[in-house]
């Protein structure tokens, strides 16, 4: 029911009790009384109040002026309808604008007739902004039955669907076109005026854009920044940029252009200063959704152009014959410079000057078509020159200057590129009655070793001895490869079954070994009445009595010898061929041959049946805290971390402590110490692990961060494997194309990794081509000098030496992560108290390298690379599958 009377002075002591007992917490806005549609009948009077806790106003309806007034005291605001009319139907609103709240009161006073149930609209054009458009059909009698058209011609056809409010009319999908609406209550129906539909529709996002003809540019060039808007018509521009904020610089006024369906401001600066330099922000507003953006640009304003180099790796490269090398520098200039590509080798003087191109790389070629170069923009004034020799050959060992300039500044950078050769055997034969000759070749010049294994010994790798003396050697070179010739001179071959021929350089090693079999006596003395049988023939002759099986008869006549002459003669030369061969094919295996033979042909040795044994999992736990710093415990539950964590966090250790830091942050984790007094300690030992009470290894720090591990998914029982008694001898394994040198002497303990990686495929865990080869790692891996390195000191002779005597002292001259393939090398890294630890990893054949010395790879960690890049080189290049335990 709708409240009505006379006056108003009670509501508004009404008004003011209300502010005083305002609920504390509740709505700011509030219409007393608080119906939201009232019916009122024509030639009454209505009041009523709204208030809140700022100004608040009234919004009224279209024809709805004349007897309606508005009384306004602040916080509140009395609306008052006096003989009140059908004119005045309608929504009025009653809004708060420091809260952006509002309240609306639907007021109807139904009309008389048919003439006074469809308010007239003061406008008749109807601007909708999106789909949707809302056509005023506002009737004063809610009862009324209201529909919408759309004019076509002379008929009428219906709108659905819509969405009707009788305070504002229709709400439907429109088309630009002209609508009418009706009325009817019973037989008597009235139409409304014509309502014509125009679309002015905004996008839903605006679409901007700020441009610059160059971000960066020198004093006295034009400047033109650009703020486009696509796909809206009605927008407004704002600018703020540095000129504006200087009063005694010349002010540019923005521009606005129209285009097909684009809008553009732009600034233009005929000649920019170094006050220019700074952000340039452009805000548009969208004046039918009000929609705001803004966009900012910085901009620099340089007083001269500038070129900075920085290569990517080192200056001195040095790499295998046949292989790709890329020489890679990284520009920053500004203008965009020229770069040009000088080659000084051993065939003569050329250059290369490649043309630049926004991050696409063209090419190109120099005289020799194995050699390439390309420049590509990265951005505005950062640029990466190229220069990719396929293929390298011996004749490419030479300087490589590259040269980069601008109208303002030229700078260069030389690299010197050193191709090497790994060594290799080309010959290995007896010369003379008692001599062996060797013929190696390499770049550098390789050294050959010989030795010799006495035929009282079996030739396995310990009974093989050093000798320098009778040896004669000659050396040339032809294109920069040298080529060695040696030859060893034997007293007596009695003494000796076997030669070893060993060449090495600094990118690698070979040996061939020699059987050297005693001449087996099988000939006769010529007698002063016939000759002997020639021993070739007597060899035929038993060879086919052995191969066919035939008669001495038969033999005899293909041989045109006597029957009695061939029984004699095969049984000697088949004593002769035994004592000759005997030693060398059917020797009694020795003591270390028994232990291969028997562990071999054993089952396999597993540590860890089913569930760990108490002891070894103490042990183990104990390892893998010493490995990364923190306090491991088994648990029943999920493991913290992976195998691949642990393996990511001894390497990054090792790696950041020679970095010289003295904290590693890894996710999970928190901070681990790498202070330099913990190298004092051994990180690879255990304490008594195996004793009644097993204790937690000691980590640095006085709060080590506790790693919990679930011993059944971090281990993997059924690949573990008891190596102590195991000995190869002379036995070879190949990983990956690579040596395998197995782990004799130790304990392995398999970690869980099957499966893990690439997929689920395990080709990098497996024993063909295609697998990753294995490395070892134990501490102090990080003093070998790898083979980009810069050399410190002087660049002449003497590198060699050098790297191997900075391992020796454990100076590190490399960065990178270090292993070796030779368990033996890294067992020495390990300096073990009670129990020794190294990891055996498999080590991506991609990313690795071998060292100036022999028998030491490295994954090299760039200079420029921050510590994110470091921390994924790692986690794609070592993977660990066994935690290697010795006892010392």
């Amino acid at each position: 029911m709708a409240t009505t009377g006379t006056g108003c002075g009670h509501l508004h002591f009404l008004s003011g009790l209300l502010f005083l007992l305002w609920p504390e917490g509740g709505l700011s806005l509030e219409l007393l009384p608080s119906t939201s549609r009232v019916i009122l009948p024509q030639g009454s009077n209505y009041s009523t109040v709204c208030s809140g806790w700022s100004e608040v106003s009234w919004a009224l309806p279209g024809e709805a002026e004349v007897g309606v007034s508005v009384e306004d005291y602040g916080s509140s605001a009395v609306l008052s309808l006096t003989n009140a009319t059908w004119r005045q139907s309608g929504r009025y609103t009653c809004s708060e604008e420091d809260s952006e709240l509002s309240r609306s009161l639907d007021l109807f006073v139904p009309g008389d007739g048919p003439s006074q149930w469809l308010l007239p609209s003061p406008v008749a054009v109807v601007m909708r902004s999106s789909l949707y458009g809302l056509v005023p059909c506002v009737v004063s009698d809610p009862d009324l039955q209201v529909a919408l058209w759309l004019r076509s011609g002379s008929e009428r056809v219906p709108v659905s669907p819509v969405q009707f409010n009788p305070a504002l009319g229709f709400t439907a999908l429109l088309n630009d076109s002209s609508y009418i609406c009706s009325a009817r209550r019973g037989q008597q129906e009235v139409l409304s005026q014509v309502y014509y539909v125009y679309s002015v529709i905004g996008p839903e996002q605006l679409l901007v854009d700020l441009q610059a003809s160059a971000v960066v540019l020198r004093r006295g060039d034009p400047l033109m920044v650009n703020c486009t808007v696509s796909e809206s018509e009605s927008v407004y521009f704002s600018w703020s940029f540095p000129r504006k904020h200087y009063d005694k610089a010349e002010q540019v006024e923005p521009l606005t252009e129209l285009l097909s369906n684009q809008i553009r401001s732009i600034i233009n600066i005929s000649e920019s200063t170094e006050q220019d330099s700074g952000l340039y922000v452009c805000s548009v507003e969208e004046s039918l959704q009000k929609q705001k953006f803004e966009k900012v640009l910085n901009i620099t304003v340089l007083s001269r152009g500038f070129v900075d180099l920085s290569p990517s790796e080192s200056t001195l490269v040095q790499t295998l014959l046949h292989h790709t090398v890329a020489l890679s520098l990284h520009i920053r200039a500004f203008p965009a410079p020229n770069v040009t590509w000088s080659i000084t080798t051993a065939t003569g003087n050329r250059s290369v000057t490649p043309a630049i191109v926004n991050r696409t790389v063209t090419t190109s070629a120099a005289a020799a078509t194995t050699t390439s170069a390309s420049t590509t923009r990265l951005s505005h004034a950062r640029f990466l020159t190229v220069l990719r020799l396929e293929e390298v050959q011996m004749n490419q060992t030479g300087r490589y200057l590259a040269t980069v300039s601008n109208d303002d500044e030229i700078k260069e950078v030389e690299f010197r590129l050193e191709v090497r050769v790994p060594p290799r055997i080309l010959a290995l034969s007896e010369v003379g009655v008692a001599s062996v000759m060797c013929v190696c070749e390499g770049a550098p010049p390789p050294k050959l070793t010989w030795f010799i294994c006495p035929s009282n010994l079996r030739c396995s790798d310990s009974g093989w001895r050093n000798i320098s003396e009778s040896i004669s050697e000659t050396s040339t070179e032809k294109d920069r490869v040298t080529e060695v010739h040696s030859v060893l001179t034997l007293k007596s071959l009695d003494s000796v079954s076997s030669v070893r021929c060993e060449v090495k350089n600094s990118v690698g090693r070979r040996a061939w070994d020699l059987r050297l079999v005693p001449p087996c006596e099988i000939s006769y003395q010529d007698s002063n009445y016939r000759r002997s049988i020639p021993a070739e023939e007597r060899l035929s002759i038993c060879l086919r009595f052995l191969a066919t099986g035939d008669s001495y008869r038969t033999i005899a006549g293909s041989f045109r010898a006597g029957i009695s002459t061939v029984s004699m003669l095969i049984p000697d030369v088949v004593a002769a061929i035994w004592d000759c061969l005997v030693e060398e094919f059917m020797a009694v295996p020795g003591a270390e041959e028994w232990r291969t033979l028997v562990v071999l042909l054993s089952p396999r040795s597993v540590l860890c049946p089913g569930t760990m044994d108490p002891a070894l999992l103490a042990l183990c736990t104990e390892a893998l805290s010493a490995l990364t710093g923190c306090l491991v415990r088994p648990t029943t539950g999920p493991s913290q971390l992976t195998p691949q964590d642990f393996v990511n966090i001894a390497n990054l250790r090792q790696f950041y402590r020679r970095e010289g830091l003295c904290a590693l942050e890894y996710p999970s984790l928190g901070s681990l110490s790498l202070r330099q007094g913990d190298q004092e300690e051994d990180l690879y030992s255990a304490p008594l692990a195996l004793a009644d009470q097993p204790h937690a290894l000691p980590v640095p720090g006085p709060f080590p961060p506790v790693v919990d591990i679930n011993p059944q998914d971090f281990f993997d029982p059924q690949y573990n494997y008891d190596f102590t008694n195991v000995q190869d001898g002379g036995m070879r394994f190949l990983r990956g194309n690579e040596p395998y040198f197995r782990p004799c002497g130790w304990r392995r303990v398999a970690l869980n990794v099957s499966r893990k990686y690439d997929s689920g495929s395990d080709v990098w865990l497996s024993t063909g081509a295609e697998a990753w080869p294995v490395s070892y790692q134990g501490r102090h891996m990080d003093g070998a000098l790898i083979l980009t390195s810069r050399k410190v000191g002087s660049q002449e002779g003497g590198l060699l030496d050098e790297a191997a005597q900075a391992l020796l002292q454990h100076s590190p001259l490399g960065r990178g992560i270090y292993s070796s393939p030779d368990v033996r090398l890294a067992e020495k890294q390990s300096d073990g108290k009670t129990y020794k630890v190294l990891l055996q990893n498999r080590i991506n054949p991609e990313h690795r390298r071998d060292c100036e010395r022999e028998g030491v790879w490295v994954v090299y960690v760039p200079q420029n690379y921050n510590d994110l890049q470091t921390r994924v080189l790692v986690q794609e290049s070592v993977r660990a599958y066994g935690l290697l335990l010795k006892q010392a």
